[in-house]
């Protein structure tokens, strides 16, 4: 069978991280997919830990650029190279659990509407210390707009590392805006969900790390320019929207 989901992974000099969230992919019970690898300009031994994955599994993809283009742009850069029904974001850092893409095929076939499936996403520490579960607050099941939308902002919005999405409607929607910068994710949810419906799964999909050197761990002037300016632009994209009352 041809390949149903992509799993794309942009990565910058995390080789031994990288390793463990691509074997991650290779682990699911669903096997129709690919993982692409979209390498940074690491510029370390990723190269070879990519080869080395891919030799033992076709489905294993590999990009490198030439020069440091940016995680966003990366991240959109193999977005706009997904040639799959259905795709998934995974950092290189995270992981996803066996059964994700399985659970989330078997919903998105049951209910063809909907963009965006949202399994439980497992917020942790790199020590493994569960510190929260964000859909364990939501409702469960087919959310349509705006429910879907209403659970994210008053629950708080969950990491897209256990997000299964559906191509055609997250082009529909506009695909990522790149001028939202570091918090693309949360536009990209709040978007998706108040145009379409979301499937809610109470299923472990995948585990979000936290640790220092993330892009979220930022000095208190970059959470000023690069967290709340951009907020103006994803309320004025919602406001815009004629799915919202």
């Amino acid at each position: 069978m041809e390949p149903a989901i992509t799993t794309v992974i942009p990565t910058y000099r995390r080789p031994r991280l990288l390793a463990r969230a691509v074997r991650s992919v290779l682990k699911q019970s669903y096997p129709y997919f690919q993982a692409h690898v979209y390498d940074n300009a690491s510029g370390d031994e990723t190269q070879q830990v990519v080869a080395e994955l891919a030799r033992s599994d076709a489905r294993v993809k590999y990009h490198c650029h030439s020069q440091n283009v940016g995680l966003v742009r990366n991240l959109c850069f193999g977005l706009e190279r997904v040639q799959t029904p259905l795709f998934n974001i995974l950092s290189d850092d995270d992981i996803v659990l066996p059964e994700f893409f399985a659970s989330a095929v078997q919903q998105m076939s049951k209910y063809p509407e909907v963009a965006m499936y949202m399994g439980a996403i497992i917020d942790a520490t790199t020590y493994g210390a569960i510190v929260d579960v964000p859909v364990y607050r939501y409702k469960r099941g087919l959310l349509r707009p705006p429910h879907g939308l209403l659970e994210i902002v008053k629950k708080r919005h969950s990491n897209w590392t256990g997000l299964m999405m559906s191509w055609n409607m997250f082009d529909l929607a506009g695909g990522l805006n790149v001028d939202i910068g570091d918090i693309c994710d949360v536009d990209l949810q709040l978007r998706m969900s108040a145009q379409y419906p979301v499937f809610v799964s109470p299923s472990p999909a995948a585990a979000f790390f936290s640790h220092p050197a993330q892009a979220s761990n930022r000095s208190r002037d970059c959470i000023r320019d690069q967290v709340f300016l951009p907020w103006k632009r994803i309320v004025e994209k919602l406001i815009a929207l004629n799915t919202l009352s």
